[in-house]
């Protein structure tokens, strides 16, 4: 992709088509398209072609209530993990009410750090991940009652705090035996999960790798029919307000198109 594409594709903000394409693409060519909880249910038939549509809500923006409403006119549905500094009730309930899951991006590594002080890993007490898992579990508990939601698969956040000190968030239920204190299903980057996934996307910024942080997009793997794919979109990548269309806009004007694909990680200790 060249600068001039790139710069027209910010010009016409219209990404949520492509979004579109993809989910038109995976219902004509047979595949389940799905949440991660339902995709529970589900996982251990053999002979199915799955797309799990996973989105972190990582930043509030207009695009995850248009990746919803795309979801709704192809009969499709998702998992949308929300961090506290972008939950929305309205928006959440809308999702569950549909049929969809809406759910927790949780940070509680990142949060105990900041509490704390934490500036490396040596500096962690001995209860540090007593008192996390405690936290995780008050956050759901809190979570659950107040926006009334199931609730039954969730979904670490990586925040600057964990790379600081080299911890991921889903270090806390790396131990699956915390799931049931925990009433979780599954937690998103369980890596017997994982597994079962034939391929993993993940979106980013359209001047890199064309929009996908490893160098595939789920279009290509429907039209491959690669059988099971775990798509991971973040909704401010898919759709900006006119300001940060604007910033976008020049950024594109300054600086070229790059191409670094990186490889999936699924924890860091």
């Amino acid at each position: 992709m060249n600068r001039i594409s790139v710069l027209g594709r910010y010009f016409r903000n219209d990404r949520i088509k492509e979004y579109e394409e993809i989910l038109k693409s995976a219902t004509e060519h047979g595949y389940i398209v799905t949440s991660l909880e339902k995709y529970m249910g589900i996982m251990s038939q053999a002979d199915i072609k799955v797309l799990v549509l996973r989105h972190d809500v990582d930043h509030r923006s207009g695009g995850t209530r248009l990746m919803f409403e795309a979801e709704k006119k192809y009969g499709v549905h998702a998992s949308y993990y929300f961090r506290k500094s972008t939950l929305d009730y309205s928006l959440m309930q809308d999702i569950n009410h549909y049929g969809s899951e809406a759910s927790f991006h949780f940070e509680t590594i990142a949060e105990y750090a900041i509490l704390h002080g934490i500036e490396s890993k040596k500096d962690l007490p001995d209860s540090w991940q007593k008192d996390c898992l405690g936290a995780l579990k008050s956050d759901l508990q809190y979570l659950r009652s107040m926006y009334r939601l199931p609730i039954r698969t969730i979904a670490s956040h990586g925040a600057a705090e964990n790379n600081k000190i080299g911890i991921s968030n889903n270090v806390l239920t790396e131990d699956t035996s915390t799931y049931n204190e925990l009433g979780i299903l599954v937690e998103a980057y369980n890596s017997d999960m994982i597994d079962t996934f034939e391929k993993y996307v993940s979106d980013t910024v359209i001047e890199c790798n064309d929009g996908y942080r490893y160098g595939e997009s789920p279009l290509q793997l429907i039209k491959q029919d690669v059988k099971r794919i775990c798509f991971l979109s973040h909704p401010n990548h898919w759709h900006y307000n006119k300001f940060k269309q604007i910033k976008k806009l020049v950024k594109s004007l300054i600086y070229p198109p790059t191409y670094n694909v990186e490889k999936f990680k699924r924890i860091k200790t």
